[in-house]
């Protein structure tokens, strides 16, 4: 990682937390969201030999260089209909390993990274009952946390069920047909497991 305290890109600042207390530790951040939102638009389409080179905070208050894609995951009618939602695939440069997702929506900025085990996240700090009002007010610029998914508090885990979780077999002929469901409930579990 690049140990910078200042994104040179200025659309990152790092911000004064207002809280004397943190619940976990994060990075708190400001970012300029017009700007940024401006400066994606140049961002070349998924599968494009190179990206565009952007830089996101990390939570150890650091700066890494990624490559953004233009991924958009809505119909392109839907797209014409809400031009301020846009999601990009991102890379790392400074961190190979590094991949994810950024999207911008008119509630702000969001990102999911991973790399080597471990989530990053930045949220809105709105999310976390916090005030994102200098965004709100149109002046452009939000509060952010940066932090590991990790270290998040009351994150809930799973309760391991007793036995197996598979549907009850049906005597009806036509809900036999549908054997390829058997296994989903245990299928459903394994996935949601894998989430924590």
């Amino acid at each position: 990682m690049s140990p910078v305290l200042y994104a040179d890109d200025g659309f990152w600042n790092p911000a004064k937390s207002d809280r004397l207390e943190h619940t976990f530790p994060y990075f708190s951040v400001e970012l300029d969201l017009p700007s940024l939102r401006e400066y994606l638009k140049q961002a070349p389409a998924e599968g494009a030999p190179q990206g565009l080179s952007l830089k996101l905070p990390m939570p150890d208050q650091s700066f890494v260089v990624l490559e953004a894609y233009d991924s958009p995951v809505m119909a392109p009618e839907l797209a014409a209909k809400y031009p301020l939602i846009r999601t990009y695939k991102v890379k790392g440069v400074d961190i190979p390993t590094m991949s994810g997702r950024i999207d911008l929506t008119d509630a702000g900025f969001k990102a999911f990274l991973t790399t080597q085990g471990k989530s990053v996240l930045i949220e809105p700090e709105a999310v976390f009952g916090g005030s994102n009002k200098m965004q709100s007010e149109g002046a452009g610029k939000g509060r952010y946390r940066v932090f590991y998914k990790q270290d998040l508090p009351n994150i809930p885990k799973p309760v391991e069920p007793p036995g197996e979780l598979r549907p009850e077999p049906s005597q009806d002929n036509a809900d036999n047909a549908e054997e390829g469901q058997q296994g989903f409930f245990s299928r459903l579990w394994r996935s949601v497991k894998r989430w924590f």
